[in-house]
């Protein structure tokens, strides 16, 4: 088994290290002049070097040589993930005063230290504070902001930086070479910028794709790591703040065939919108409201989901709402009809409605017009049992997980559109859930009411309440 690039051509010395020149800079220094600290916080991005400059740093004050497939009894690493108990922290506590084997310096390496508890940050810290002479910490992590001030002030804080991508490109190139993978400057390029900086990610990449084995192009690199088409991201951003949600939908459909993930085009989309706003685009509260929910999708149990929802939400916000509509009174008289319309706001004329004869082949009509545009709002919605009301579009749901799919606003607002389109006037939307015993009896009360209703109005019952369950 061939041993991964990264551990590869992981850097044997502080010299080696590529990037993070002001840290280089200073660590080398107090080692030549021996102004050593009795503690390190090493904090920044995953993948910039941290674990290896602490490896590197703990065998260059004990003047040993380093060797990533060594260890030595003077320097030990916790990986504070797994290590995070009290019961560790006071087992190092109680260690911490045994002299070294045979090193200068009992060097204590904790890695990911802001995975620890409370309480053991508790119990570290009097040993951070005032350890023996002969024992020195390297504490480092990604999430600073997790690690108590009391911890950080004991501390000298290192803040590591992303790799600039032409330094990194630089490395990942004479790699290469070395490895005799061909590839290109423009492919390349596209590993760490997907890499977001960091550089162990970028060579796992360049690892993964070495194996497509002939000349490594920009499209190798998008097919095999899942990148997104650029296009496709421009697309979505123009459809998006250009307000067109069945495009939208249309464009993750296609994305979601390509094997593109939620995570991936909702950072690609972050990036684009950034840019956008640094070359003066307007940004606005539902703007930055966007961008906050593209940080959360891959957080999400349903990404696509959360990103189609985020992307709606944006894109309908500016629709104008459909009027409101009149009540409609008909009056007979000896010569004529006429028509009174009431509103307790304004007065108005109600939309034209899509010729149906009954309220089943509305619905089916609605099923239909929602299919068209999208299917995973078309397939629960099918499951619904609706009743109309005057202009209220009831939909009833024997699962709640079915009701809640469907009570979002961006759903919600594309029901009532098309409602309003079949029926002529402006159709609030109502979910509710009813357990199927629960259906029979309001079923048979409402049938009851019925048989006690004029004919009129038992025909007026049977074109708007008369709904089937369409299968």
């Amino acid at each position: 088994m061939g041993l991964a690039l990264y551990r590869k051509y992981r850097s044997k010395q502080l010299a080696d290290i590529v990037g993070q020149e002001h840290i280089k800079h200073v660590l080398q220094t107090a080692l030549k002049q021996n102004a050593l600290h009795h503690a390190y916080l090493f904090t920044g991005p995953r993948g910039v070097g941290k674990t290896s400059i602490a490896r590197i740093l703990a065998h260059e004050i004990n003047k040993l040589a380093y060797d990533d497939e060594t260890t030595h009894l003077d320097i030990i690493e916790i990986d504070a993930a797994s290590n995070r108990r009290i019961d560790e922290i006071r087992d190092l506590r109680d260690k911490v005063h045994i002299a070294p084997t045979s090193a200068k310096y009992k060097i204590y390496i904790i890695d990911e230290v802001h995975m620890l508890t409370k309480e053991a940050f508790n119990a570290l810290l009097k040993t951070l504070e005032e350890p023996p002479e002969h024992v020195i910490f390297i504490l480092a992590t990604t999430e600073a902001h997790k690690v108590p001030a009391t911890i950080i002030s004991r501390t000298q804080r290192f803040t590591f930086q992303q790799i600039p991508t032409d330094v990194a490109v630089a490395h990942l190139a004479e790699i290469a070479e070395k490895e005799g993978i061909s590839i290109d400057t423009a492919s390349l390029t596209r590993i760490v910028e997907h890499s977001q900086g960091s550089l162990r990610d970028s060579l796992n990449m360049l690892d993964q794709i070495s194996s497509a084995g002939t000349k490594i192009t920009v499209e190798t690199v998008t097919d095999l790591l899942g990148i997104p088409n650029q296009t496709i991201i421009d697309q979505l951003i123009e459809s998006t703040l250009g307000n067109k949600p069945s495009e939208i939908l249309s464009l993750l459909d296609k994305a979601r065939i390509e094997g593109t993930t939620a995570a991936t085009i909702a950072t690609h989309m972050s990036a684009n919108i950034r840019e956008q706003i640094l070359l003066g685009t307007s940004a606005s509260k539902q703007l930055i409201e966007l961008l906050e929910k593209l940080l959360q999708v891959s957080q999400s149990s349903q990404p696509f989901t959360m990103l189609e929802l985020a992307l709606l939400s944006y894109a309908m916000v500016d629709i104008a709402p459909a009027p409101r509509a009149s009540i409609i009174e008909t009056k007979k008289t000896d010569d004529s009809e006429q028509v009174t319309a009431k509103s307790t706001t304004h007065i108005t004329e109600s939309k034209p409605a899509i010729k149906t004869d009954t309220f089943s082949d509305s619905w089916k009509e609605l099923l239909r017009l929602v299919k068209e545009k999208h299917n995973t709002l078309y397939s629960v919605l099918r499951m619904a049992d609706p009743k109309l009301t005057k202009n209220e579009l009831v939909l009833t749901f024997s699962f709640g997980f079915h009701q809640k799919q469907v009570e979002t606003s961006a759903h919600k607002a594309t029901i009532s559109r098309f409602a309003s389109e079949i029926f002529g006037n402006d159709i609030h939307v109502t979910t509710r859930v009813v357990q199927k015993d629960q259906k029979v009896q309001a079923k048979e009360q409402v049938n009851h009411s019925n048989n006690q209703d004029s004919k009129h109005l038992k025909d007026v019952s049977n074109i708007f309440e008369g709904a089937e369950l369409i299968e």
